[in-house]
């Protein structure tokens, strides 16, 4: 059969015939082309050919397998060093070195004993499991304040828990921090809970969300029965904030706890002039009852928004809640 393509024909299939891209009549054709023609039959083999991989000397495999192991024994070493680094200053900052114990009193057990005629406090910090230890009390005054520091830590064989106790001389002295929290101020020893209500007082009954913040803190600290809702009468003076509850239950002692909680409220929201609860009566008629601010001023026998002037004059008042 006549050979119908030249060699530069046959050398522009030679790649599609590669590839089997080429159609049956342009294979046909170069099939019968190199048949007839020895230097494009060889152009073809030599491009249809596998590839060949090299072979790697064996004696350089085990070499770069040699390689391999090193640099993942490095590593792993390397994060081994570096976790224990890691894991040991942990444990020095724990245990050994500790960290100021800075505003920590709500979370301490603690007494406070006053001796008024000798002008002195006695002070007993104690720990119990489930506590830090603290440990490098220092006692230090500046002028009118007396400020008495820690650092805390975990329980150790160098750091235990144990108690402190120091007597605290108070003559001419107003306020007495422990560990950044005011403890003692003007002869009054003030409370924990106390103190985390009166951080919440607020000068606004518009403020919903300031009354909200002050109602929870007062149930978290027990001065205030969970499981209302509020209303706000801001419309007119005196401004008013009701409590409602919903639920039945021993409305005596609800009564007695909110007529105990009304002016701690007068005294830590500036503007609000009545207090009111609701509560379902024993008939079905819904029970409101209301607290003034004269009549928590009569009570008291003086102005409740005086005590939300400072933290000891509102301890007092809480203090003096907390017996009705």
């Amino acid at each position: 059969m006549k050979n119908d393509l030249s060699c530069g024909v046959a050398r522009d299939l030679m790649p599609l015939y590669a590839e089997n891209l080429a159609g049956e009549e342009s294979r046909a054709a170069l099939e019968r082309h190199i048949a007839q023609c020895p230097d494009c039959a060889e152009a073809l083999a030599a491009m249809t050919a596998p590839e060949e991989t090299p072979e790697i000397p064996l004696r350089e495999v085990d070499y770069l397998k040699a390689v391999r192991r090193k640099t993942l024994r490095r590593v792993v070493l390397a994060v081994i060093c570096t976790v224990l680094v890691l894991a040991c200053a942990w444990a020095a900052g724990a245990y050994v070195i500790g960290a100021p114990a800075d505003r920590t009193v709500r979370s301490m057990s603690f007494s406070v004993h006053t001796h008024p005629a000798e002008e002195t406090i006695d002070l007993r910090v104690l720990t119990a499991e489930g506590q830090p230890a603290y440990w490098g009390w220092e006692v230090t005054r500046q002028g009118e304040v007396v400020d008495i520091s820690a650092r805390q830590g975990r329980p150790s064989p160098l750091h235990p828990r144990q108690e402190f106790f120091s007597t605290i001389d108070v003559a001419g002295v107003r306020e007495v921090y422990l560990c950044g929290q005011l403890l003692w101020q003007d002869g009054v020893t003030l409370l924990p809970g106390a103190q985390s209500v009166y951080d919440c007082r607020t000068p606004y009954v518009g403020n919903a969300s300031a009354l909200g913040r002050l109602a929870q803190a007062m149930v978290r600290t027990g001065r205030l029965p969970d499981g209302f809702t509020m209303e706000l009468q801001t419309a007119r003076e005196p401004y008013g904030w009701t409590l409602v509850y919903d639920v039945p239950g021993d409305t005596a002692q609800l009564d007695r706890e909110l007529e105990a909680a009304a002016p701690l409220l007068l005294a830590l929201v500036e503007n609000l002039g009545e207090f009111s609860w609701s509560r379902p009566g024993t008939d079905g008629e819904t029970v409101v009852r209301t607290v003034t601010l004269e009549e928590a001023d009569a009570a008291y026998g003086s102005s409740v928004k005086a005590c939300a002037q400072s933290p000891a004059a509102f301890q007092q008042l809480c203090n003096w809640a907390a017996e009705l």
